[in-house]
Order: structure tokens, then sequence, then C-alpha cells
């Protein structure tokens, strides 16, 4: 009977630990996370071609924008692209716009994924990291949507189930 009520004190004692450990983690991801409500930090990437792509402007065509930032070798980034795509053709004339932000080092790595799956919406290429950092990215992918005046309405780290109620709400808003 001890023995069976130390081990259930240390089950408890356990689990106890894990939830809290949980819960500390997700206030210091909170904590350090880009306040939810306030205006995305600027943003001026080259897209393939070179040109530079600037938030503001996306923002200043009353579009409201989803941003992700991915790379090639993430595993999670290859299942959300083609969703994400499909995402953008369902809702681009509704005034969607979706950036995919590449964080690759190797830019071989980069045009061979590009050359096997054509993007319709511009891949932006984040070569020193400025924008990751900006953005306080700690995992990949992470997406942010911004709504139609610039504002963060959510950031996902990771692969983002049920990304597209959030996007639709999102449309739905009109400045």
């Amino acid at each position: 009977m001890t023995r069976l009520l130390a081990a259930l004190v240390l089950i408890a004692f356990v689990l106890v630990s894990f939830a809290t450990k949980r819960e500390l983690l997700r206030r210091e991801r909170d904590a350090d996370a880009l306040p939810l409500g306030s205006i995305a930090p600027p943003l001026a990437l080259p897209d393939r071609d070179g040109r530079i792509v600037r938030l503001d402007a996306v923002v200043g065509q009353h579009k409201a924008v989803v941003l992700t930032f991915w790379a090639t070798w993430c595993t999670p980034c290859r299942i959300e692209l083609p969703e994400l795509e499909t995402l953008y053709h369902k809702r681009r004339n509704e005034g969607l716009a979706l950036l995919a932000i590449n964080e690759d080092d190797n830019e071989t790595h980069v045009s061979e994924f590009l050359q096997d799956h054509a993007m319709p919406f511009p891949v932006l290429f984040d070569a020193e990291h400025d924008a990751a950092a900006a953005y306080r990215v700690r995992a990949f992918p992470t997406t942010v949507l911004i709504d139609r005046q610039g504002k963060i309405v959510q950031i996902f780290d990771g692969f983002s189930a049920g990304l597209e109620q959030h996007v639709e709400a999102l449309l739905k808003e009109r400045s």
C-alpha cells in the first residue's frame, strides 16, 4: 500500500511538473512574440527577379496579408506551402495577399525547389535573416496574419492547421 501511494505521489508530481513547465514555456514564448494588434514591422525584401517588395505597399492596396517564413529543408513548410497556394487561389480576389519569405542559406536549394514548385505568390528572400529577427521567428514555418491596416492579427509558430478560418475572418473585416 505504501509503495502504491508513493508511486501515485510520484506520478502526480511528474504530471504537475510537466504542466507547469508547459505553462512557463508558453508564457515565455508569448512574452517574446510580437504583440497582437501592433503595427507589423517594416518589410522590404527582394523577390525572385530582384525587385523589392514592400509590406507597406501591399497593405496600402487595402490587402490583408499572410506572411509565411519558410525554408526548403523544413518538412512542415513543404506540407503547408501547397495549402497556402490553395488558400491564395481561393481568396486572392477577396483582397488576400500572400508573401512567402524564404530563410534558406543555400540559394541553389531554393532555385531547385522553385523550379519544381511554381508558386503564384511572391517568394521573397531574407538572406540576412533580418525580417525573421524583426518578426521574432522561432520556428518554421511561422505564419503571420496582418489586417488591411497593417496590424498583426495572429501569429502561428509551426504548421498552422485551421489557418483558412482565420483568413476568412480577416477578410470579412473591412477598412
